[in-house]
């Protein structure tokens, strides 16, 4: 609420006095300084490692995300419009690409709204889907959408993806990622060949179909950079830094 946030700005920042404050990206460390005036420390969570990926890859599109109501500058998944970025791609449809919505379920209404909406398109949903089958979707897809913050105004930041956990599980498997353009997700995939952040859902199709018509050396050469470029974000990249933390000399 606005009282809420007019507390951790006014009255809260004095809390952090005397703390060492950590931040999950650089994203979120941005933030801190702009409202609390405090430098944040960068410390990336520890990521699952998912690979190696299978060889004969599926002809999926997977997505990775809770399935909740969308509420104006709340985080949402935004699978709507991953769902309508799908739809007009009949090429693809025809060829036998499947888009893949997996996650926890906060709302059965959500998950009954994007139902009717992807009726007739060749969309799985994955409704709480256990360990195995998640690990399963992520080694056989090809191709990684991630879409939160889209149609998100940039000064509500808590409606941003902060860091992107499933992102960073997705390049472990060697996904190619296409990622909406602002905070975590497109810091996690900077520099990385092959990724590609979007800003309209034409640009995400394009992208998208430009990757797909990519041959088979092209493709095997980015789901490799894409397993070596995840290494930044695994459990013994998060001791090391939080080791340097720890001591004092994290920036040296």
């Amino acid at each position: 609420s606005r009282a809420a946030r007019a507390w951790i700005t006014n009255r809260g920042r004095p809390f952090l006095e005397g703390y060492t404050v950590l931040a999950n990206s650089e994203f979120t460390a941005h933030h801190v300084q702009e409202r609390w005036g405090r430098t944040a420390q960068v410390l990336y969570p520890p990521t699952p490692d998912f690979g190696p990926g299978a060889a004969d890859r599926k002809r999926w599109i997977l997505s990775v995300g809770r399935f909740q109501p969308r509420i104006s500058g709340h985080p949402h998944k935004r699978q709507d419009s991953l769902i309508e970025a799908f739809r007009p791609l009949t090429r693809l449809h025809r060829a036998g690409w499947q888009l893949h919505l997996a996650g926890s379920v906060g709302s059965h209404d959500e998950v009954h709204r994007l139902k009717r909406l992807a009726e007739g398109l060749p969309v799985v949903f994955h409704e709480n889907a256990p360990q195995k089958l998640l690990l399963d979707l992520y080694r056989h897809s090809s191709i990684y959408w991630h879409a939160q913050g889209f149609e998100e105004p940039k000064t509500r930041p808590e409606a941003q993806e902060h860091f992107g956990m499933s992102v960073a599980e997705a390049l472990s498997a060697g996904l190619v990622p296409l990622v909406y353009e602002t905070a975590g997700p497109a810091e996690i995939v900077a520099g990385l060949p092959g990724a590609s952040t979007w800003r309209t859902l034409e640009r995400l199709r394009a992208e998208t179909m430009e990757l797909i018509a990519s041959d088979s050396l092209r493709m095997a050469a980015l789901r490799s950079a894409a397993v070596q470029h995840s290494t930044r974000f695994t459990s013994h990249a998060f001791a090391e830094r939080l080791g340097r933390l720890a001591r004092g000399d994290a920036d040296e």
